[in-house]
């Protein structure tokens, strides 16, 4: 019988040139052996040129025939450049043992033979009645985090209503008592007009007895009641005129209270955005992000070019009814916009634009009445668009 062949690797294969020395360790001494030649026949100083000449001979043999660790020196040098430009990637596995061992399995059959089971329902009762004992630690992280979150307002996101009823929006203004003095401060005007009318209509007939009476005596009375009246009725124009320049300053007062402090003016140029609600359905279609769908006054979207192309970093800027900004963020890269946190129920201004000046957008109003609010789709409309709506208009 004949015997079979020694496997042999035919993979891993190298030419022998001379003896033992491979075609690749030739090469490694070659090289190694001219760039020593090179740098031994520039005109260097001695202490560069001789350093230099004995390190690249050395590299050549050590990178030929010495290995570390029964690995070629050229491969531990690639392995060392490939491990600075891979990351470290750690893998967590739980080690250890426990803590308490566990108790015989014969002492717990003896221990439960005498004990009824009792049903799931009242063993989690049971368990919620037990108070829960607290770390140091986690206790004071919470009172820490609570003095936190006590320093930012919350904004109220009210329950969802159906869509047949529409929200009320009670407003209260605060200048009710200054309302209430005004209207006190024209009720005493008014009775100050008829204590004039009257003082006058006394000081008119005392004149007249005045001018009927002869005698000295009774002439001086009617004299010192004339004068009286006449006093009297100077008063009651003083306080009249004191009243009359309180009603004008609690007037204007009211008047400019109840203007806004900024009223935003949006300049309203042509149409250049389009932006449309996109049902439940067609969100991953369009590829608007997304949401949970049950928290109220989220308003989310994506921004595109009129040709369907997704616009990263458009600024998106959300304003109240006062002008005041609620919500400021960018679009993704995926060009999609999502406000972290609800809104308060009111009417809001969305504002749109690009940073490189490319794109135009237009302002759209927007009411939050505490319902899930649909995505949005905006268009802008750029350079491009301008020239097709100008040729084919």
């Amino acid at each position: 019988m004949e015997g079979h062949p020694i496997p042999q690797d035919v993979t891993g294969f190298q030419f022998k040139l001379i003896g033992s020395m491979t075609v690749k360790q030739f090469a490694y001494l070659a090289c190694g052996s001219i760039m020593a030649w090179i740098f031994l026949s520039l005109p260097f100083f001695a202490l560069i040129k001789f350093p230099l000449v004995l390190f690249f001979f050395l590299l050549g043999f050590s990178l030929a025939f010495i290995p570390i660790e029964g690995r070629p020196m050229d491969l531990l040098f690639s392995y060392f450049i490939k491990a600075l430009f891979t990351p470290n990637q750690y893998i967590y596995r739980k080690t250890g043992g426990q803590l308490i061992p566990p108790l015989a399995h014969v002492s717990l059959q003896q221990t439960s033979k005498g004990v009824m089971p009792l049903p799931k329902e009242k063993l989690q009762a049971f368990l919620k009645t037990v108070p829960k004992s607290k770390n140091k630690l986690d206790q004071k992280e919470e009172v820490f985090f609570d003095s936190i979150f006590s320093l930012f307002p919350h904004p109220v996101a009210s329950k969802p209503q159906p869509p047949g009823t529409s929200a009320k929006i009670i407003t209260v203004e605060e200048e009710q008592p200054e309302e209430k003095t005004s209207e006190d401060e024209i009720k005493r005007k008014a009775m100050l007009e008829k204590e004039a009318l009257l003082i006058k209509q006394q000081l008119e007939q005392a004149k007249t007895q005045e001018e009927e009476q002869q005698t000295p005596a009774i002439s001086s009375s009617a004299h010192e009641r004339v004068l009286a009246l006449e006093k009297q009725l100077n008063e009651v124009l003083t306080q009249r005129q004191q009243l009359e320049q309180q009603i004008l300053s609690l007037q204007k007062k009211l008047s400019f209270q109840k203007q806004p402090l900024y009223t935003p003016t949006i300049a309203k140029g042509e149409t250049t955005a389009s932006a449309r609600k996109i049902p439940k359905e067609m969100g991953t279609k369009v590829g608007v992000p997304i949401v949970p769908d049950d928290v109220p006054n989220l308003i989310t979207g994506v921004v595109k070019d009129p040709r369907g192309n997704v616009l990263p970093n458009i600024l998106v800027e959300i304003k109240d009814k006062e002008g005041n900004p609620a919500r400021a963020f960018k679009t993704n890269g995926l060009g999609q916009f999502a406000s972290s946190t609800p809104l308060l129920n009111g009417v809001y201004t969305i504002i749109f634009e690009d940073l490189k000046g490319e794109h135009k957008f237009d302002a759209i109003e927007l009411a939050a009445n505490g319902g899930v609010l649909m995505p949005l789709e905006i268009r802008s409309s750029d350079a491009r668009e301008e020239l097709r709506k100008s040729l084919f208009s």
